[in-house]
């Protein structure tokens, strides 16, 4: 029976009931059994850190109760279960933050015997708070660098989704081979890379004549499954399949940093051409290159030297060409003249 309807049948006025949260049943006061309730699901989803969320914001992106609340929730192998929580209490749930909640699957307090299906698994848990508690490192720091600033914050995202995504691999159920197998998938996807091999089929293909190729007769074509994957048919028939996204260049002074261009792309594909079925690989052609200005008006750089590719493999292949700049228009030299040129080099702009 609600206490409302039980004062009113027994004529006990309201108001001098007081504090409805310090209404006690000769042993706890409503306020205290809240309090427990909140530090046990609390306790509990920090036990379970990789199978709980919490956001400020319910599914349909509504805050609760129109705001000062958020929604937090563990998902047990029967299903999710949740509850409402002031601001105030925020941080002393330690788990995964979300922009907004999961769809509410319709469970009721009836449902709380859910939470004993949950089943520790000392290697998730163990592993899950290992990550949480890098996270909280790592967010510490971007504040730290950033002086003040707001600038932590989009560090502080990405690291958060990164978390986000771990946890959901974890609560997978996913581990050791299985779960270098689910990201070497997901590398792919995030890198553009097709799951199986691409067949030179028409539904395939998008015509991009009229934006690339207008006024010649040659055709061009992009991938609909892979959007760095092109082919062009010549006047003649001649096909050729070209991946934008197979190719990167390193400094050999800078070799941490990766570029691309045209001209790499084209270099590798007349090496190795491209041919389908195709199902590119995970790993990039790497070509290592030097470049230095002579001219200080010329830029910044106006000789270069491709040295060597290495293949996904991890072959080496020399390549020893070399280029300088005339007349805006790169030209191809000797090695002699690529090393005399180099002792007359000038620190870049």
């Amino acid at each position: 029976m609600e206490l409302k309807q039980f004062c009113k049948d027994n004529n006990i006025p309201l108001e001098k009931l007081g504090d409805i949260g310090e209404v006690s049943d000769g042993f706890h006061t409503f306020n205290s059994l809240y309090h427990q309730r909140l530090i046990l699901s609390a306790a509990l989803v920090n036990a379970f850190p990789h199978l709980a969320w919490k956001s400020h914001k319910h599914h349909d992106g509504e805050p609760p109760f129109g705001g000062g609340w958020f929604v937090v929730g563990i998902n047990t192998p029967k299903g999710q279960y949740t509850y409402h929580y002031e601001d105030k209490d925020w941080d002393i749930f330690r788990c995964q933050e979300l922009e907004k909640a999961p769809e509410w699957d319709g469970h009721t307090d009836k449902d709380v015997e859910r939470l004993l299906s949950l089943t520790p698994d000392p290697e998730k848990d163990t592993m899950s708070s290992w990550a949480a508690k890098e996270i909280e490192l790592a967010i510490q720091a971007e504040k730290e660098a950033s002086e003040g600033t707001d600038d932590w914050n989009y560090g502080a995202a990405c690291y958060k989704s990164a978390f986000r995504a771990f946890n959901s691999l974890s609560s997978d159920g996913n581990s050791g081979f299985s779960i270098q197998m689910t990201k070497s998938i997901l590398n792919r996807l995030i890198d553009g890379r097709c799951l199986t091999p691409i067949e030179d089929t028409p539904d395939i293909w998008t015509d991009i004549s009229e934006i690339f190729s207008k006024g010649s007769k040659t055709k061009r074509y992009q991938c609909k499954r892979m959007s760095s994957l092109f082919k062009e048919v010549a006047e003649n028939g001649t096909v050729t399949i070209s991946d934008a996204n197979r190719v990167c260049g390193v400094n050999v002074n800078n070799p941490d940093v990766t570029f691309t261009n045209g001209f790499l792309t084209l270099l590798i594909d007349k090496i190795f051409p491209i041919t389908l079925p195709y199902l590119p690989s995970s790993k990039k052609f790497k070509v290592v290159v030097d470049d230095f200005l002579v001219d200080p008006k010329n830029g910044d750089y106006d000789t270069i030297g491709y040295l060597y590719f290495t293949t996904p493999d991890g072959r080496k292949v020399e390549l020893n060409r070399y280029f300088k700049e005339v007349d805006g228009q790169m030209v191809q030299i000797e090695k002699a003249e690529f090393d005399e040129r180099k002792d007359k080099r000038v620190d870049k702009k």
